[in-house]
Parts: structure tokens; C-alpha cells; sequence
């Protein structure tokens, strides 16, 4: 049928929820800097495919391609008498590069799960740029097209059978490259984010003789 099967191999699905927000450098001199800002809490989310190798019982390796994955912060700025709040929402499809270090162990029930801890990085491409400011939205062209970051998180593989896994995990991203231009009123932004991500995968098992 498949010739061999992918004894190595799995594929499937993942979604996140995550607390996200900017890392902000205000350059000298920008109106910006005359402002007060506090920051408010911003929840964002992504979903994509996974796909991943089985190098051994203890290492994997995993590509997750995020169709959208979001970014940005909510935030009020306030001066002597001007005060406002701007919601910044970032769309990224987004490509992430895992390793993966395998502990299996087994349950009193006879069930097995395997305690993962990760390390990769991301790489992901601005589809828009929104901010609202006060009920009124525009886009910007102040943010750049890529963004590259690192991540580093732990998980638990949990099997349902020898073949269909569901993984819940917490990852934190962090965003390397400088994401604005020479338009922005911002000297350096850095996205960064919490995340609590489900995903769930199918393993291809060798055929059998």
C-alpha cells in the first residue's frame, strides 16, 4: 500500500491560546517618548499542521506550520490632557523547527505518556498589521514583512492507542529580530508570548509481515 511505511513518522493538527505582547525600545525625540503607557493583558491565538520524525524512543524532531498565528499588545498611552488606547494586532503564518527530548514512563493504569521538553525557532511572515485606536482601526506599514525567534517549552504526550497521541504543552516564544522600520515611533520591537498549545498527531506504524 504505502510500499513502507513511515514507521518514523507523524502528522496532525495543533491550536494555541497564548498572553502575548511587544518588547518596545521609543526612539529619542519620537512624540511617543512624551507618553505615559501601561499595558494591558492581550490573549491571541494560532492553529496549523504538524509534521514529525522519530529519530528514537528518546528524540524528536518537529515542523509545525501555523496557517495564522497572531501578535501585538493592548495598551493606553496617556499625556497632560491626551490620553488613548491602542490595540496592535499582528497575523503571522509562521513556520516552527522543534527538538524534542523524550521521557516515557507508564501510568499505574497501564497507560503510557511521555513528559517532552522542546527547544527550536520560528520563522514567520506579516500578513497585516492592524491598530485600533480608540474604536478606529488602519493598517500599518511600520512593522516588517519577517520575524525570527527562538522557543523553548515542555509537553506530555499522552496515548490514546499506540497510534493516535493528544499533546498538551506550554511554550514561550521569543522574538529575536527587530519587527519595525524606520516609520515606526519605535526604535526596536520584540514579540514575545506564553502559550498553552493542544495538538494532536497520528503516528504511522511500520506494516507488519
Amino acid at each position: 500500500m504505502f510500499g513502507v511505511y513511515a514507521k518514523r513518522i507523524y502528522a496532525g493538527f495543533n491550536i494555541g491560546v497564548k498572553k502575548q505582547g511587544i518588547i518596545n525600545k521609543i526612539k529619542k525625540g519620537s512624540l511617543l517618548s512624551q507618553y505615559n503607557q501601561a499595558n494591558f493583558l492581550d490573549f491571541g491565538n494560532n492553529f496549523g499542521g504538524t509534521i514529525g520524525f522519530i529519530v528514537s524512543d528518546k528524540f524528536n524532531i518537529e515542523a509545525n506550520v501555523n496557517l495564522n498565528s497572531t501578535a501585538g499588545y493592548k495598551r493606553a498611552f496617556n499625556a497632560e490632557g491626551v490620553s488613548y488606547q491602542e490595540n496592535l494586532n499582528l497575523n503571522y503564518t509562521t513556520i516552527n523547527l522543534l527538538a524534542k527530548k523524550m521521557n516515557t514512563k507508564s501510568t499505574l493504569d497501564n497507560k503510557v505518556y511521555s513528559t517532552n521538553f522542546i527547544g527550536g525557532i520560528y520563522a514567520s511572515y506579516l500578513r497585516n498589521a492592524v491598530s485600533d485606536i480608540n474604536g478606529v482601526s488602519r493598517n500599518l506599514a511600520e512593522y516588517n514583512s519577517s520575524d525570527f525567534g527562538i522557543i523553548l517549552g515542555v509537553e506530555q504526550d499522552r496515548y490514546i492507542t499506540k497510534t493516535l497521541v493528544i499533546t498538551p504543552g506550554i511554550r514561550y516564544n521569543q522574538g529575536i529580530s527587530n519587527i519595525t522600520n524606520s516609520d515606526s515611533p519605535f526604535e526596536s520591537s520584540r514579540n514575545f508570548s506564553f502559550e498553552f498549545n493542544l495538538g494532536v498527531k497520528y503516528i504511522f506504524l511500520k506494516k507488519g509481515k
